[in-house]
């Protein structure tokens, strides 16, 4: 067999596995979203680390990234257009809380809200795909490091039933949170 007599079309390829068959696509929000310094976003784990020196290669870093914090609707479009039905997201807990215990950052709760909401209008994220353990352990708020905790106990009621966020949100959200509490037998 040659590279010409494989079938590349997206559609045709598609068609290999079962009618019920999910494809979808992961990310790190780290990785991925970039706006490090806006709308009240606190640093995080990644950032501290990606500054140390000798610590990336190259010395880059999340700043940037893909930029999905800005791009997210044109990135959910590629994922549609591939024929995408789930995407497998983390949470950036330093968007969410910047400090690391206290107020919620509104804005950051607004992009996932927005996120969310874009994804489900794009016939994404058909089931409950939200990622506890990256978002616990990959991109913590950076200040709570020294204080030597892993988990902040305060994360999850700081945003549990907030106001003013679209159903998807707390359909997220809830799904989230019911994946960590179900882990540890215990609510925060």
């Amino acid at each position: 067999m040659t590279n010409a007599d494989i079938e590349l079309d997206p559609t045709a390829l598609a068609r290999r596995f079962p009618p019920d068959f999910s494809w979808g696509f992961a990310a790190s929000a780290y990785q991925i979203e970039g706006a490090a310094s806006e709308d009240g976003r606190g640093p995080s784990i990644w950032d501290t680390f990606a500054r140390m020196p000798g610590a990336i290669a190259d010395g880059q870093s999340g700043d940037v990234a893909c930029d999905h914090y800005h791009r997210f609707p044109e990135d959910i479009a590629l994922m549609a257009g591939l024929g995408a039905r789930a995407y497998r997201l983390s949470v950036s807990w330093s968007r969410i809380q910047p400090s690391g215990t206290g107020q919620v950052n509104e804005a950051g709760l607004a992009f996932y809200d927005r996120l969310v909401d874009a994804l489900l209008e794009a016939g994404i994220l058909s089931r409950p795909l939200a990622d506890a353990d990256a978002a616990w352990r990959v991109d913590l708020t950076s200040v709570l490091v020294p204080l030597g905790l892993a988990v902040p106990p305060a994360v999850v009621p700081a945003a549990d039933g907030r106001q003013g966020h679209s159903d998807s949100f707390r359909w997220l959200w809830g799904e989230f949170t019911s994946v960590r509490r179900s882990e540890d037998g215990a609510t925060w």
